[in-house]
């Protein structure tokens, strides 16, 4: 994951989905331009975050009210324990490596 983030902001998600259709929401700040956000998540993992559609499981939507800034969505209809790593750093490490890291954390912190 270090490799991944480099000096960038960074910031570790986890959280159990509740089966609903609206996708779990989390603010980017400005620094975190979508087309330079990568993400690593038990849902979908991205370099460069694409735009909300509604058919996507990781994608980025204005935030309302909120001139120039962002929020990440994330899409899943299950109930189960999710995870993302969220961060503006250029690091060019294997998204898959770090999803499998992370999946590993997660499982050995919140029990899976």
């Amino acid at each position: 994951m270090r490799a991944l983030v480099g000096t960038g902001q960074f910031g570790v998600l986890v959280w159990r989905s509740n089966g609903g259709t609206a996708p779990t929401e989390l603010h980017l700040p400005a620094s975190f331009a979508p087309g330079a956000t990568t993400v690593v998540s038990s849902i979908g993992s991205v370099r460069g975050v694409p735009a909300y559609t509604g058919a996507e499981s990781v994608a980025a939507a204005a935030e309302p009210g909120v001139a120039g800034v962002n929020r990440l969505l994330l899409s899943t209809r299950d109930s189960n324990l999710h995870f993302a790593l969220v961060t503006n750093g250029a690091g060019g490490a294997s998204l898959e490596a770090a999803g499998a890291e992370l999946a590993a954390w997660v499982s050995a912190t919140f029990g899976g």
